[in-house]
């Protein structure tokens, strides 16, 4: 593998990184408003996390959004 298909590996898993958390806060955050990073989540608080919501930027707390216009 060239180097600069190297890099540009890991950017985009760096992205993915970020999508797949911040869906995954949000999922945590619906669940419970007053829950923390490092303090436990609810049980099924995730289930609703999936490949699909997560990379489409619709996260379980944003799914009732509607961001058409």
């Amino acid at each position: 593998m060239q180097k600069k298909d190297r890099l540009a590996a890991g950017y985009t898993l760096e992205k993915y990184e970020r999508i797949y958390r911040q869906a995954f806060y949000d999922a945590a955050k619906k669940a419970d408003p007053n829950w923390k990073i490092g303090k436990p989540i609810k049980a099924g608080a995730l289930d609703d996390v999936t490949r699909e919501t997560a990379e489409t930027g619709k996260s379980p707390a944003q799914a009732t959004l509607d961001t058409k216009i």
